[in-house]
């Protein structure tokens, strides 16, 4: 799971920053350019698209063999829409953000958005993921996701800072990568450990240990 989002990841993050450096590139409000809405909600989706449909290909070659009836369309459809409603959720708050809010408020705020991403990414998944026969208290798996990827994000925030405008594409493309399994870490110790608590069987602790990998 984790070098599946460290792909994912890197994908998003070299496409987003792409499509951003070529908007700045031809935008009349030069580098203080911001992408309209509706590009900023476009891209959002796609990039989140791409890093949740790499995410959920990799827990869906674990989860297979512990149930044969979970459609990778279906699992890879849904972390692909969680992944993108995150992005999109994140990227429109902060381009409508005139300038920083206040310290203050950041402390308050960015918990709530944190747990938020996570939360939307589980819930996406749960709605695939409830239709499976012996697996049950979907609210643990929701939580464990919202917690996860609130602590996961800090890699993306630290990798987002180390890339400033001029940087090689050789040398970003690799940060965004080692932020990518750095930031799936976290997630991955959490949900693989909730999987052994909503599912039955020992079959369910076997896969629960490989989802951490």
């Amino acid at each position: 799971m984790i070098g599946f989002e460290a792909v994912g990841f890197g994908l998003a993050f070299a496409l987003g920053r792409l499509v951003y450096g070529l908007w700045l590139r031809h935008s009349a409000g030069g580098v203080e350019g911001d992408l309209p809405l509706v590009l900023t909600v476009g891209l959002s989706l796609v990039v989140g698209g791409v890093e949740g449909a790499s995410l959920g290909t990799g827990q869906w070659l674990v989860l297979r063999r512990r149930f044969p009836e979970l459609r990778w369309s279906a699992w890879a459809l849904a972390t692909a829409l969680g992944g993108g409603l995150a992005w999109t959720l994140g990227m429109t708050i902060g381009n409508s953000l005139s300038a920083p809010p206040p310290v203050a408020v950041q402390i308050l705020l960015l918990p709530v958005l944190a747990l938020s991403f996570g939360g939307l990414l589980g819930a996406c998944q749960w709605t695939v993921l409830r239709g499976i026969s012996g697996v049950e208290r979907g609210g643990l798996w929701i939580a464990a996701n919202a917690v996860g990827w609130a602590l996961g994000l800090v890699a993306a925030f630290v990798a987002v800072a180390l890339v400033q405008e001029g940087t090689p594409w050789s040398v970003m493309v690799v940060i965004a990568v080692l932020a990518g399994a750095a930031m799936a870490w976290v997630p991955a110790e959490l949900t693989g450990r909730t999987l052994s608590r909503i599912g039955r069987g020992a079959a369910m602790t076997q896969v629960a240990a490989e989802f951490r990998a």
